[in-house]
């Protein structure tokens, strides 16, 4: 349980007027970086309470980024309530007009310090330290420092974001300075890192699934994988006592041109509430809210020791993130690498599991999806087969991808609820058709893209269209979500769908070879 103050705050008087012009709105589409899962509890909260449905989209602070700052260009806005970190929000707000200003009544339990002009509270602080496998490092044999993560002891032995592709891990190396006191110093601390040769992952959170699984002994991450990977029976745990903790703080906005300002409004005071902040800090979340604390030993002395990682132009951004690449010896070649790795773990062989392949279809039924088109892969077989089997699905199957999109985008204006499944080879290949049929003109389609490519991959073909898949639905500003979990398949499906029909514009789900076998 969060460790809660002595005496709960008396939650604040809802304003009857504008908790009936939310309920007249009926809906809120949230775009968040949240983990689902969390996203999901208060969310239904927010719907239990206020009887008003929830759309949420999970992106990150990039994804996020495009896609409101795309929708306020075009005019079409679908999002009204967004929170990410506060960098990436202080950049959104630099577009003039994206967001507006509200004063939420919840405000008042946040200490001032962290309350922002604009954006008001800092909901929560996502804080870097240093986590370790206990089964591998005795508590005695810990780093107790700075300089001890250092020690020449742990080379080879530490895992932490590639600087050249994270950026939580860029602002964490240019923020060190207000750790020791002077960029010297700070950059000799650095140096020393780096001859350590860390092992280089995506983001922070392959560093946690590396340690949690034993196959590293020490990272740089989030303090608050202690408690997520402990939950799940990993024997974690985390450098204490340090004299600074860096991080970044979070804030929710509300876009100017919001669908349902109104219930974005109250949507924002349940967030910012007790009983919100309550469910985040259960599961590990620094939340800044008065007197509520995630269950991790020693989470007060961390919190009060938390330092907001520093603001960067543009500019500034781009130079450093070249000198770190040059410090550390790597670039962004890589940037496949943890799913390289995940994809190496799994069982032989590229065919879908059939149990797999029923899971999908039942989703998409689920989700309302009554019309998909596919192309025929070996990767895919059983799910074009089982698609193919199903009454309840009109199932087409198609020579070319782009043929694919336009059929789908026809049967939508059929009144279908349509989605398009392929290899991601053929999404590069229909990239003109998805950009002319479906998004200029607005129409929905669901996209299941299988992946191929990555570290290990003996077909340079696939390597390489393995690595340009994310960043062509980047720059396509296409929401996407990555599953490899089975038991990610039904929400994720459920919730792209949602965001299609409610943004009219499409979504896709990219499964990696853990979904597909």
């Amino acid at each position: 349980m969060a460790l809660l103050a002595a005496v709960i705050e008396p939650t604040y008087a809802q304003n009857p007027d504008l908790l009936q012009a939310a309920k007249k709105e009926g809906e809120v589409v949230v775009f968040g970086s949240l983990e689902n899962d969390v996203a999901a509890a208060i969310n239904k909260g927010f719907e239990v309470k206020h009887g008003i449905k929830t759309n949420y989209f999970r992106g990150s602070s990039t994804v996020i980024i495009d896609r409101i700052t795309s929708e306020h260009r075009t005019g079409r806005m679908s999002s009204d309530a967004v929170f990410t970190t506060a960098e990436p929000m202080k950049f959104i707000n630099k577009e003039k007009g994206l967001l507006t200003r509200y004063v939420s009544p919840s405000a008042k339990n946040y200490d001032k310090n962290l309350i922002d002009d604009f954006f008001g509270p800092n909901y929560r602080s996502v804080i870097v330290g240093f986590i370790y496998n206990k089964n591998m490092i005795k508590l005695e044999d810990a780093p107790k420092s700075y300089d001890d993560i250092v020690s020449p002891k742990w080379k080879g032995k530490i895992a932490m974001g590639n600087p050249t592709l994270h950026d939580t891990t860029i602002d964490w190396l240019s923020s060190l300075h207000l750790v020791f006191g002077s960029t010297q110093k700070a950059n000799d601390w650095i140096k020393r890192l780096a001859a350590l040769e860390p092992l280089m992952l995506d983001s922070m959170v392959p560093v946690g699934e590396r340690i949690a699984s034993g196959e590293m002994p020490l990272g740089v991450a989030y303090v608050k994988y202690v408690h997520l990977w402990s939950r799940k029976g990993a024997p974690m745990d985390y450098v204490k006592g340090l004299p600074v903790y860096l991080g970044d703080g979070n804030y929710i906005g509300l876009p100017a041109k919001a669908p349902h300002p109104n219930a974005a409004k109250l949507y924002i005071d349940y967030f910012l509430g007790q009983e919100s902040s309550e469910i985040m800090a259960n599961v590990g979340e620094f939340v800044n809210r008065s007197g509520i604390y995630p269950p991790i030993e020693g989470a007060d002395h961390v919190a009060g020791k938390f330092v907001q990682v520093i603001s960067m132009t543009a500019d500034e951004y781009s130079k450093r993130k070249k000198n770190f690449a040059r410090s550390f010896g790597v670039s962004s070649t890589i940037h496949l690498q943890s799913e390289a790795l995940e994809d190496a773990s799994t069982a032989e062989g590229g065919n879908m599991k059939r149990e797999v392949a029923a899971e999908i279809v039942d989703a998409l039924k689920e989700a309302g999806v009554d019309f998909v088109a596919s192309l025929t892969e070996a990767n895919l077989h059983d799910l074009v087969m089982a698609l193919g089997e199903d009454t309840a699905i009109h199932h087409v199957p198609v020579t070319r991808e782009e043929e694919g999109i336009g059929i789908c985008a026809g049967a939508y204006l059929g009144g279908k609820k349509p989605a398009m499944v392929m290899m991601n080879a053929g999404f590069l290949l229909s990239a003109n058709a998805l950009a002319t049929v479906c998004i200029h003109p607005g129409i929905p389609v669901l996209m299941l893209i299988g992946h191929s490519g990555g570290v290990g991959e003996e077909n340079a073909g696939h390597a390489t269209v393995g690595a340009l898949t994310e960043p062509v639905l980047q720059a396509m500003h296409i929401v996407y979500e990555k599953v490899g979990r089975f038991e990610d398949i039904r929400p994720t499906i459920r919730d792209s769908q949602i965001l299609a029909r409610s943004s009219r514009r499409p979504t896709a789900i990219v499964l990696n070879k853990q979904a597909l076998r």
